[in-house]
Order: structure tokens, then C-alpha cells, then sequence
């Protein structure tokens, strides 16, 4: 085709668990202009330390938007960050 955006691609980076909602997955779905790799960082994976990173998901959350994510888009790639030694994490904290 002579489309002017065939040579273009989108990456999208930093979405928090929270922010991948049906409709991004709709909007990723139909536009193959958007790379199936997503960076979503999760931070961690215990319900304490979540609650006081302030973040808006618990692990729960995460498992379902991965769930969703591989259901949707079975092709995608996804890349995370975790933080560790976070005032309050406990060893408990760190081995779940």
C-alpha cells in the first residue's frame, strides 16, 4: 500500500496495570501499527507493598490484566519493573 503511516509503528510504554483497560486492548487490537509489546510496570507483586506504593491495583488486579492481555493479544510481549527494599517490605514482602 501507499499509505503514508505503513512505515510508522507505536510502542507503548509505562501503562500502569490500571490503565489497560477493554478499550486499550480494542485500540491495540485493530491498529497493527501498534507493537504487541507493552511495558507495564508492576512493581510488585504483594497487596501490603502495592498499598503503600499507592498503587491502584492489588496482585489480583495485575493477574487478570495479564489474563486479559494473553487472551486479547496472544502474541503480545510484556516488559515490567519491580521495585525491591521499598521502606516497609518485610522478607515475607520480598519472597511472595
Amino acid at each position: 500500500s501507499n499509505d503514508k503511516h505503513d512505515d510508522v509503528w507505536l510502542r507503548l510504554l509505562y501503562l500502569y496495570p490500571d490503565e489497560i483497560t477493554p478499550e486499550i486492548l480494542d485500540i491495540i487490537e485493530s491498529d497493527q501499527r501498534i507493537c504487541r509489546y507493552l511495558d507495564m510496570p508492576i512493581q510488585h507483586s504483594h497487596d501490603d507493598m502495592l498499598k503503600l506504593m499507592r498503587r491502584k491495583t492489588t496482585s489480583y488486579d495485575i493477574q487478570q490484566t495479564i489474563y486479559n492481555l494473553r487472551e486479547r493479544l496472544p502474541d503480545v510481549q510484556i516488559r515490567t519493573s519491580l521495585m525491591v527494599g521499598f521502606p516497609g517490605e518485610t522478607e515475607e514482602h520480598f519472597e511472595h
